[in-house]
């Protein structure tokens, strides 16, 4: 997804609910603070240029179907809002303060003692989104981020997410990245896939 690198840029759209630094600011994770109720709060804003074709849109706005799917989930990135103007789209998500990666490399050392509850966390994640059909799809380091005083896991990035019709079901297709799909992804012959290619990614 093509992000702007401005916070400044979603001022107009979002300044009767929002005030954001008028500095430039990293592409995801614009700070932006949340004027909602009586106390402020960051979050992040993602901010998505729909002009670069139909198929970018349709995966941007499968993004904010299922994270309204998903609603609060302690271990999923949560959407705040979002509003369209034109051909840009903005999601006001829950904003985390570092990635896992950056965590992990930040590590004096990887014991069992610091990756068992990270995994664990991981793996609730998935948990609590295969519950209600949701496969991700693209399940990586990249798209788990640590968020508050507790550092707690948050998976992140639905857009090649997608809902099954059932429990029994299956979905179909090459999504992901390449590296991390699952052998049934990358099957020749139908590329069907369920929760389980979340699984696989994972581990």
């Amino acid at each position: 997804l093509k992000q702007l690198a401005w916070a400044s840029f979603a001022i107009g759209l979002l300044s009767s609910k929002f005030l954001a630094r008028q500095k430039a600011l990293p592409a995801f994770g614009h700070g932006v603070r949340n004027l909602h109720g009586r106390e402020a709060q960051w979050v992040a804003v993602k901010v998505v240029d729909l002009f670069c074709g139909e198929s970018l849109e349709s995966e941007a706005l499968r993004e904010v179907v299922i994270m309204r799917r998903l609603g609060k989930q302690p271990h999923c990135v949560a959407l705040h809002e979002s509003y369209r103007e034109g051909k840009l789209l903005y999601l006001v998500l829950e904003r985390c303060e570092m990635t896992l990666l950056q965590v992990l490399e930040g590590a004096p050392e990887l014991t069992e003692d610091t990756l068992v509850p990270i995994i664990a966390e991981m793996l609730q994640a998935l948990i609590s989104i295969h519950n209600i059909l949701v496969v991700h799809r693209d399940v990586k380091p990249d798209n788990f981020l640590i968020s508050g005083e507790k550092r707690t896991v948050k998976l992140c990035d639905f857009g090649l997410s997608e809902v099954l019709p059932g429990r029994d079901s299956k979905l179909q297709g090459v999504v992901g990245t390449p590296v991390y799909m699952s052998p049934e992804m990358l099957k020749p012959e139908k590329h069907k896939h369920d929760t389980k290619t979340d699984i696989w990614s994972l581990g």
